[in-house]
């Protein structure tokens, strides 16, 4: 069946299409009455030559005046259906832009519907799995709270479709393109950790520090290839590695040691809601959207997105933006390990290889880059070396060997041990002389050169005192004086109980009015922590009065820290925290390492 749109417009031709032929034939009969005219004046009136002169004129007059009249009536009826047409199509848009922005306020309401109970249900299960619980227990709650995660990421792909029909380039700002890829790696390790695999950054000697683009879209295309190399990895491990490619170009390949794609398979991936084969889908479950989604975003940017794949060997997808790198861009210093020899005894391949590839970015020498432990750790602890690098797997034989060396007198090299968060509270025993330190995998490229660089005894001792600090239930330098404002009963009580396990003192208020009375008490807050939808005063308008309060006092009181909660990720509602004064946005459903590692940050940072 015809859609009505169409018929009109074939309709609309039709008739145009007539006009033009009456036209053209009362044209053609004017000319042909003319030339008639001609010879009949001519013959009848040819001793006449004034006359048939004067009738000739008047004839061609009256015909030209006749078409002038057709032809002005055929362009008017001709404007009237451009601009008829104009404003139907004009109508149109403006239909479907509105409908638009109802489907991505539709989605947005979904979302945080959706984020807030799901907030309780993961961090229920969070807390849960923290607790003393049987191994069946234990593996019930987990397999939960991984299903709990799953569901998130399906509804982070839904938001992100909407999301990416929004691409503008006018949103290019300055980035610290390294700190934004550590970014992404540190909040996806807990996810790979949790598999039994890593996730590692790399970045090219050419790379600067600084460089230019939309950060939120590129953040958002990172989560995603990343986030879908760890879904389909079981062994090893996934690495961003950031380039540089031609003049001004950027490009971001994230490879991984999974399951791979046949070449047929690699054709579909990029299609929506469709992934390599039936047989994945059932495995790994998903939408199909991350990568379509991904390379949407990178095309609206200028860039492209390509891929390549073995089977059973892994993946590598490498996204190329334009416009990133400007003439005058400063280059990293990548020779701040210059001279110094390390030698590694680490038992993920995957990690040994990485890690050794992050030393020697930085200019270091590497003696020995081995995977499994060691069959003598003397050999490791030769002073010919400036510094011993183990993991969880190897670490207590070297230590102990270190140890019995250390009493012989002998002199050691450095000891640094790599550790996940779950490995730093179960090696307490190994956090005494001569360990040196950690490295918190993933390892940013500021801690490896700060940390690694530095001999100063009395580093090495506070390093080890704050490494036995963490390992402790506390897990910050001193307890904290928290405001949380929630309406929420389970969203509440999640956060109050995750922030009392690390040692804080919480007071609970449900609503904006209440936040700012109990600011207004004694003693004084270190943080706020303010639920952006409540009854009453919204979190924007909590946050608008608390600073309006502090202006008023003329700035001599402490400015308050604000950590906005929220369900709603969308850009605006972002900016929308920070526009209204607050320090920080958290998303729900958020985890424990998430929230305690944002209110240390915002409440122990120097006061603007």
């Amino acid at each position: 069946m015809t859609p009505p749109a169409t018929e009109r417009t074939i309709t609309r031709r039709r008739a145009s299409k007539r006009r033009r032929g009456a036209l053209l034939a009362v044209w053609s009969l004017e000319i042909v009455l003319t030339l008639g005219l001609i010879v009949v004046v001519a013959h009848v009136l040819g001793h006449r030559p004034y006359v048939a002169a004067t009738v000739l004129i008047a004839g061609t007059i009256a015909f030209s005046v006749l078409f002038y009249v057709l032809l002005n009536r055929e362009i008017l009826q001709r404007m009237k259906m451009l601009k008829s047409g104009l404003s139907a199509e004009q109508e149109a848009r403006n239909a479907a832009e509105e409908l638009a922005e109802e489907k991505s306020r539709l989605l947005a309401t979904m979302s945080h519907e959706i984020r807030t109970p799901l907030n309780g249900v993961i961090g229920m299960l969070g807390l849960l799995l923290e607790s003393e619980l049987s191994p069946e227990q234990k593996n019930y709650a987990g397999t939960a709270h991984a299903s709990g995660r799953i569901l998130l990421s399906i509804i982070d792909e839904i938001l992100d479709g909407a999301k990416s029909e929004a691409l503008s380039k006018d949103r290019y700002a300055a980035i610290d393109i390294v700190a934004l890829v550590e970014n992404v790696t540190e909040l996806l390790a807990p996810r790979a950790h949790a598999k039994g695999i890593e996730i590692v950054s790399l970045f090219a000697p050419d790379v600067p520090q600084m460089v230019r683009g939309d950060d939120m879209r590129l953040r958002q295309i990172l989560f995603n290839l990343a986030g879908n190399a760890i879904k389909f990895t079981e062994t090893g491990g996934v690495a961003i590695a950031v380039a540089r490619s031609g003049s001004d170009e950027l490009s971001f390949t994230v490879s991984d040691t999974g399951i791979g794609m046949t070449p047929d398979e690699l054709q579909r991936i990029f299609r929506p809601y469709t992934q390599a084969n039936a047989d994945t889908t059932r495995r790994y479950g998903g939408t199909g959207l991350g990568l379509t989604i991904s390379r949407r975003i990178a095309e609206g940017l200028g860039g492209s997105i390509t891929a390549e794949s073995s089977k059973g060997k892994g993946t590598s997808l490498t996204v190329t933006l334009p416009h990133m790198v400007e003439g005058d861009a400063t280059p990293r210093n990548h020779n701040a390990l210059a001279g110094r020899r390390f030698r590694l005894c680490v038992s993920s391949p995957f990690v040994a290889e990485h890690f050794a590839r992050q030393l020697q970015a930085q200019g270091a020498g590497i003696a020995a880059a081995i995977a499994g432990e060691p069959a003598d750790a003397r050999s490791f602890l030769h002073n010919s070396i400036d510094a011993v690098i183990c993991d969880a797997g190897s670490g207590p034989e070297i230590i102990a060997t270190a140890r019995r060396l250390a009493r012989q007198g002998r002199a050691l090299p450095q000891i640094w041990i790599l550790l996940s968060p779950d490995e730093r509270r179960q090696l307490r025993h190994l956090l005494t002389a001569p360990l040196t330190g950690y490295l918190m995998r993933p390892v940013r490229c500021s801690t490896l050169v700060e940390q690694l660089t530095s001999r100063d005894s009395a580093f090495i001792r506070t390093a080890a005192a704050q490494l036995r600090t963490i390992t402790t239930r506390a897990g910050t330098a001193r307890p904290l004086n928290v405001l949380l404002a929630d309406d929420t009963p389970v969203n509440t009580v999640i956060a109050r109980t995750i922030l009392e396990k690390a040692g804080h003192r919480v007071t609970a208020v449900s609503s904006g009015a209440a936040a700012i009375e109990a600011i207004t008490g004694k003693p004084p807050f270190d943080i706020l922590l303010l639920d952006m939808e409540m009854p009453g005063l919204s979190g924007p308008e909590t946050a608008k009065l608390i600073r309006a309060a502090e202006a008023q006092g003329g700035g001599t009181g402490r400015r308050l820290p604000i950590l906005a909660l929220t369900a709603n990720t969308r850009p605006e509602a972002v900016e929308a925290c920070i526009s209204a004064g607050m320090d920080g946005h958290l998303a729900k459903p958020f985890d424990r390492h998430d929230l305690e590692n944002c209110v240390s940050r915002l409440a122990l940072a120097p006061a603007a």
